[in-house]
């Protein structure tokens, strides 16, 4: 009887551990599209950190993904890499991408490639 209460306490417990994660540490998403192929495939799950209430969020760094919901629709969370920071230069000219003039990297001609 005794170890069966124990079994049944620790299964609550992380139940209970694992409610309070999922709500305020931690967020399950699904990848619906390829626009982030190779790295995060379509239909991939992806579990992502949320940041703290205190303090500030940090600056997006080159090459970092970020999640971030589009002001217009707050129910659909998007997922990207950040490719231009603040007083960076952009382009994509005959496929190639390149950071303040420097050539980054060729370009997909796949539709929804830089989606």
């Amino acid at each position: 009887m005794r170890t069966t209460i124990n079994y049944v306490f620790w299964i609550l417990l992380s139940i209970g551990i694992g409610c309070i994660a999922k709500h305020y540490l931690i967020s399950i998403y699904r990848i619906p599209s390829a626009s982030m192929e190779p790295t995060v495939l379509s239909n991939d799950y992806i579990l992502a950190i949320k940041p703290f209430p205190i303090g500030q969020i940090s600056s997006p760094k080159r090459g970092e993904i970020w999640l971030f919901k589009r002001s217009s629709k707050q129910d659909i969370t998007l997922i990207k890499r950040i490719i231009g920071i603040p007083d960076d230069t952009v382009t994509i000219s005959n496929n190639e991408l390149r950071i303040n003039s420097a050539f980054i990297s060729k370009i997909s001609t796949k539709k929804n490639s830089l989606a």
